[in-house]
């Protein structure tokens, strides 16, 4: 396999696990978002927020994937062509182009994590209210 091709193989292969990395991850707080936005917010908004929290999860991580530049003239590897010459570096910006995504992942899980957080303290106030 050429440098070329091994370039193009790691990128689509880290998008790839990208990508399942975040859908695995939806579909693991699939069920328990949808009963806490039933219970929470029974509008619009809770439709919302199931769909969104999918999008959202695929979104941080293609976003960390790219984060990552090939071509960084801070590294000392200005032109594509002193890229591809070198399969260590591919391999060393693929691993750090899937660590970029998942930390991705893990900050937007946080980030609905409080959003739920935020949602059951409201819940708990309103059913306070009402008793």
């Amino acid at each position: 396999m050429t440098n070329e091709r091994y370039l193009v193989a790691t990128y689509f292969c880290a998008v790839a696990l990208g990508v399942l990395a975040a859908s695995g991850c939806a579909l693991l707080v699939r069920r328990s978002l949808a009963e806490l936005t039933r219970v929470c917010m029974p509008t619009r908004s809770g439709r919302s927020l199931r769909a969104g929290v999918p999008i959202g999860l695929v979104l941080s991580c293609l976003l960390g994937l790219v984060s990552v530049p090939y071509i960084n003239s801070c590294s000392g590897r200005p032109t594509y062509q002193e890229v591809v010459a070198d399969r260590s570096y591919l391999t060393a910006t693929s691993h750090a182009m899937v660590a970029a995504a998942l930390s991705n992942l893990i900050y937007a899980l946080l980030g609905f994590a409080m959003l739920i957080a935020v949602l059951l303290a409201a819940h708990a106030r309103r059913t306070r209210r009402r008793t």
